[in-house]
């Protein structure tokens, strides 16, 4: 019995990792839960229990996200539905614990290759406080700091020699960030960074609503450098301390709405695109807009207040 048991379990840890595609309802799914990678206190059974029922409430599922596999930190690759009835985890953070996609590029579908996840993973959440209280903690956040400055910073100086010129050498120095605020809103680099959906997708946007009639005002009424448009999202004194004409408008919001719908049409279409377009995000800067206080910087005028229209965006 006993070798027939460790053969088992040999058979299953040798088989082959699903993969759920874009389109995939499972990936749906776990998408639309999750929105992509959370830290959470919620009971994992539950998080588990809505992905399992989302999927099977989609016809097309074709079969049971119960059998999804999940990486539990310090436990090893369980399945989801496991995890629904009560399975045992690694101990949780003070924080509670972050569930995230596993990502994966180049999912043969019919002749396509699309980009989905191959499951979850599950490991504690720790707060910024809980690795203060560690001997270790202030040089580990520092060291990260550091590097993600370094990255902010250099993003501005990838210039090819022999074809870039001083001229844009130059311009591109005066457009590095130079405050702790600016490197922080401008931050793109770890995974579960909360502007790397704005910093991936919004020059496009932008570039939508400049071509729409009914949006083209505020497009055009928006602050050049991409920073101030996301600091005047994230906070409403710093918009109207800055941009006072454009806040009181209410464009900020508006914008920041439409730009929701904007994400959450490349997400549902999948692609490239998806794995960085995070609605949420959105919901996370217009809820604490009210209370982030970012500075003061000079205003810019507008005109054309009259003629904006943000209904071809869907809201």
């Amino acid at each position: 019995m006993e070798n027939q048991t460790t053969a088992a379990a040999t058979e299953a840890t040798a088989a082959l990792i699903a993969a759920y595609d874009s389109q995939h309802p499972i990936y749906a799914a776990i998408a639309e839960t999750l929105e992509g990678h959370r830290a959470t206190t919620e009971n994992p059974a539950a998080i588990a229990a809505a992905i399992i029922t989302r999927a099977e409430a989609d016809s097309k599922a074709g079969e049971s996200a119960r059998a999804v596999l999940v990486a539990v930190a310090g436990i090893g690759a369980i399945t989801l539905g496991a995890i629904a009835d009560g399975a045992d985890l690694c101990a949780p953070g003070d924080a509670g614990f972050v569930f995230s996609a596993i990502g994966a590029r180049g999912i043969e579908v019919a002749g396509e290759k699309r980009n989905g996840t191959i499951g979850l993973a599950i490991y504690p959440a720790h707060s910024i406080d809980a690795i203060l209280a560690q001997a270790e903690g202030p040089a580990y956040l520092l060291g990260l700091a550091q590097k993600e400055m370094g990255l902010v910073a250099f993003r501005r100086l990838r210039l090819e020699p022999g074809v870039a010129t001083v001229a844009e050498l130059d311009e591109s120095a005066k457009a590095m960030p130079a405050d702790v605020t600016d490197f922080l809103v401008r931050q793109t680099a770890s995974a579960g960074e909360s502007f790397r959906s704005f910093n991936d997708h919004f020059t496009l946007f932008r570039k939508a609503l400049a071509a729409n009639p009914g949006t083209k005002a505020p497009a055009a009424a928006l602050p050049a450098a991409k920073a101030e448009v996301l600091k005047s999202i994230r906070s409403a004194s710093y918009a109207a301390a800055n941009y006072g004409p454009v806040e009181n408008l209410g464009w900020f919001t508006a914008v920041a709405k439409a730009f929701r719908v904007y994400l959450a049409g490349l997400q549902a279409r999948g692609g490239e695109d998806a794995a960085t377009a995070n609605p949420a995000d959105v919901d996370r800067w217009l809820a604490g807009r009210d209370s982030l206080d970012l500075g003061i910087k000079p205003a810019k005028e507008i005109a054309d207040a009259d003629s904006v229209d943000f209904s071809a965006f869907g809201f």
